[in-house]
């Protein structure tokens, strides 16, 4: 179980622009989320470590890069 992790602990960055919703668990183990660009672009998410914590109060490592590019524009 994990707790201490909030929406707010995602770092969005990249070019596009783009909203994070739907941020939820049923289990405080796994969440979900949907980003949702609004503007063409690359979309990077990160989880900083040491931002949540287990039941021994172990703090979290970082996560691994997440990279999506959003192009709508045709060719």
């Amino acid at each position: 179980q994990v707790d201490g992790f909030n929406v707010s602990d995602i770092v969005k960055t990249g070019t596009a622009t783009a909203a994070i919703s739907g941020f939820t668990t049923s289990d405080n183990i796994t969440w979900t989320f949907t980003v949702t660009p609004s503007t063409e672009g690359s979309i990077i998410l990160d989880i900083p470590e040491n931002i949540a914590y287990d039941c021994p109060g172990n703090l979290n490592t970082a996560s691994n890069t997440l990279t999506r590019y959003y192009d709508v524009s045709a060719p």
